[in-house]
C-alpha cells in the first residue's frame, strides 16, 4: 500500500484524496443508496501523531457524568438491538421452515450467518446470552435447525422482555442524572476558573495588588503621576449594596461559630454604617434586630474601655447604635450625606488591613450581582423578544412533554 500521503490532493487540515493507485477494497453489501452516499475519495489524515497526549480541553467531572451516561445508553441500546436483530432473522427461518416438507425440513442447513447476512451479529447475540455454551447452540443451529430455532427463539425472546424492563428502570436514572449535571457540565471554564479565582481571593494575593500599585506609583519621577488614589474601585449600582447585605447576614446566620453579639454587629455594619459610608439609604432593622441592639447598648453602658482597634474603627465614622424602636419611625440620615452637592461629598476612612480586605471583597461581590443581574435583565429582554416567534417543539406538540412554565423574569 501507498504510504506517502505528501503528494496527495488536501482538503483542509484533516482530508486527504486517495492515493493514484489504491486498489478499493470489494464490499458485496453495499446498496445503491450506499454507493451514492459513502466516501471513498478522502481519507482522514490529521496532522497530530495519534501517540501525542495533546487535548483540546480537559472534561470536567459533570462532562464525565453525562458521557458515561450515554455510553451507558449506547451498550444497552446495541445490546438488545443485536438482539432483535437475532430475533427477527430467527423468526423468518422458523416460517421458512413452516413451508417445507419433511423431507426438505431435514435436509435444510444453516451457514455461519444463521439464515442472516452477517456471520458476526447473530452469533455474537447467541455468545452474549449462552456463553461457554454458545459453540453447541451455534452447532445446533446449523445442522438441527427445525429442532434447535424454536428453543433458542424463546429464549431470546425472554431476554429482551428481561432487558426491556431493565432498560426503563436505567432511563429513569439516566434522566435524573442528566437534569442533575447537564447544565453544570456546559461551564467548560470552571474547571479552571474556579482554582484561580480562589487564588486571586486570598489575602495575600489582594496585599500584593496594592503593595505593587503603590511601589509603582512612588517610582514615577513625576509628582503629578504620584497624586491621586492607587485604587479605584466603582459601585455600578449602589441598589446592589441591599442585595449584598442580605446575603452576607445570611450566611453568618447559618454560621455556628460566630457568637450572637458578633453577629448582631455584623447586621448593624451591612445595613446601617455601609450604606452611610456610600451615601444610601439605611435599611431597616427587624423589631428582634432593635431588641437585640437595645440589650446591647445596656450591656455596652458598664463595658471596659475599648480596644485601640475597635476605638480606632469608631473614630473613624463606624455607627454600631442603630434606631431605638420607637424612633424607628424617624430614620435620619447621616451628617456627611446631607449635602447641597452631593457628587462632591466624600467619606474619609482610616482603618487596617482587616478593613481593607473586607472593602475588596465586598466590592467583588457587588461587582459579580451587578453582573449577574445585566446578565439576567439581558436575558429576559431576549425571552420576551423571541417567545412569540419560537416554534413549539415536536414533544410539546405531540405532548409527550409538559409545557414549561419557568421563564426568565
Amino acid at each position: 500500500m501507498i504510504s506517502d500521503y505528501a503528494t496527495c490532493k488536501r482538503l483542509g487540515a484533516s482530508y486527504c484524496a486517495v492515493p493514484k493507485g489504491y486498489v478499493q477494497p470489494k464490499c458485496t453489501g453495499r446498496t445503491a443508496l450506499c454507493r451514492e452516499v459513502l466516501n471513498d475519495t478522502w481519507v482522514s489524515f490529521p496532522t497530530w501523531s495519534e501517540d501525542s497526549t495533546f487535548v483540546t480541553s480537559r472534561k470536567t467531572q459533570y462532562e464525565e457524568y453525562i458521557y458515561r451516561c450515554e455510553d451507558e445508553r449506547f451498550e444497552l441500546d446495541v445490546v438488545i438491538e443485536t438482539n432483535t436483530a437475532t430475533i427477527r432473522v430467527l423468526e423468518g427461518v422458523a416460517k421458512k421452515l413452516q413451508r417445507l416438507s419433511q423431507e426438505e425440513v431435514a435436509k435444510f442447513r444453516l451457514d455461519d450467518c444463521l439464515g442472516g447476512a452477517s456471520p458476526t451479529i447473530h452469533q455474537r447475540a447467541l455468545r452474549r446470552i449462552y456463553g461457554d455454551k454458545a459453540a453447541d447452540i451455534i452447532d445446533g443451529l446449523k445442522k438441527n435447525p427445525s429442532v434447535a430455532v424454536p428453543v433458542v427463539l424463546r429464549r431470546l425472546k425472554a431476554k429482551e422482555e428481561e432487558w426491556r424492563e431493565a432498560q426503563k428502570g436505567f432511563n429513569k436514572i439516566w434522566r435524573e442524572q442528566n437534569e442533575k449535571y447537564y447544565l453544570k457540565s456546559l461551564d467548560h471554564q470552571g474547571i479552571n476558573f474556579k482554582p484561580n479565582d480562589l487564588k486571586s481571593l486570598r489575602s495575600k494575593s489582594l496585599f500584593n495588588e496594592i503593595e505593587s500599585l503603590y511601589d509603582e506609583r512612588h517610582e514615577q519621577p513625576d509628582d503629578e503621576a504620584a497624586q491621586g488614589p492607587h485604587l479605584v474601585l466603582a459601585y455600578k449600582d449602589r441598589s446592589v449594596l441591599n442585595d449584598a447585605a442580605d446575603l452576607l447576614i445570611h450566611h453568618v446566620k447559618r454560621q455556628t461559630s460566630i457568637h450572637k453579639d458578633d453577629k448582631q454587629r455584623i447586621k448593624q455594619l451591612l445595613r446601617q454604617f455601609w450604606p452611610d459610608l456610600f451615601f444610601h439609604p439605611r435599611q431597616e432593622l427587624s423589631d428582634d434586630e432593635r431588641d437585640d441592639q437595645d440589650d446591647a447598648d445596656d450591656k455596652d453602658e458598664d463595658a471596659e474601655p475599648l480596644g485601640k482597634d475597635k476605638a480606632a474603627a469608631l473614630a473613624a465614622g463606624e455607627r454600631r447604635d442603630g434606631p431605638k424602636k420607637e424612633e424607628a419611625a424617624d430614620v435620619k440620615p447621616p451628617p456627611h450625606a446631607i449635602s447641597q452637592h452631593p457628587d462632591e461629598c466624600y467619606t474619609l476612612l482610616f482603618a487596617n488591613n482587616n478593613w481593607y480586605l473586607f472593602l475588596r471583597l465586598h466590592h467583588i461581590l457587588c461587582e459579580r450581582l451587578t453582573r449577574m443581574y445585566e446578565r439576567a435583565v439581558a436575558i429576559a429582554s431576549e425571552e420576551a423578544k423571541y417567545r412569540t416567534d419560537r416554534k413549539e417543539s415536536t414533544a410539546v406538540a405531540l405532548r409527550l412533554k409538559p409545557k414549561s412554565k419557568s421563564f426568565p423574569a
